[in-house]
Order: C-alpha cells, then structure tokens, then sequence
C-alpha cells in the first residue's frame, strides 16, 4: 500500500510539474497575482489535480484525510482550493506536502 501511494504521489507530482509554467513577472520583478478561481478534477478514483492558471496541485483522498500536494503561490488560491476540495471530497485537509 506504501509504494503504492508513493508511486501515485510521485505520478500526480510529475503530472503538476508538466503542467505547470513559470509565473509571470510584474515590473517590480515579483510574481504577478493569479486570480484565486481554479477547478479541481478527478484523475482516478480518489486523486485528484487542482489548477489555477498556470499553477497546480495535487489531491489525494484517504481514509484518514486528504493530503494535498504544493501549497500554490497566494493564500487566495490555497483558499479557493480548501473550497474545491470541501465541495468534492467530504474529508478534512490532513496533510499539506509543499516546497515552498
């Protein structure tokens, strides 16, 4: 179960890090605000990827919680995404793996 998790882990990591782009700069050389909107989809039965512009990150759903993979770029998205999964996934956020 362990590798089997991890692998799946390591895909939906792979699979965001496909996906995504590098944020646009704004002209005091920061990171330009996203709009905090975003979807989350299904992959496969319980793991999910969530996407706000050019960002992304994964869901996945256990019995004991949600883990959910990178925390994204504002408190905004992070909000919009905690809503998306409330809505789809009738579990609490357990686990917030991110690099950042």
């Amino acid at each position: 179960m362990l590798k089997t998790t991890i692998g799946v882990i390591f895909a939906l990591i792979s699979y965001a890090s496909a996906l995504s782009q590098q944020a646009p700069r704004n002209a005091a050389g920061g990171t330009a605000e996203r709009n905090a909107s975003g979807s989350l989809r299904q992959i496969i039965p319980g793991y999910y990827a969530y996407t706000s512009g050019s960002f992304n990150s994964g869901v996945i759903a256990t019995s004991e919680g949600v883990v959910v993979l990178d925390a994204l770029n504002s408190p905004a998205v992070g909000r919009a995404e905690r809503q998306a999964i409330a809505s789809a996934i009738e579990a609490p956020v357990r686990v917030l793996v991110s690099s950042t």
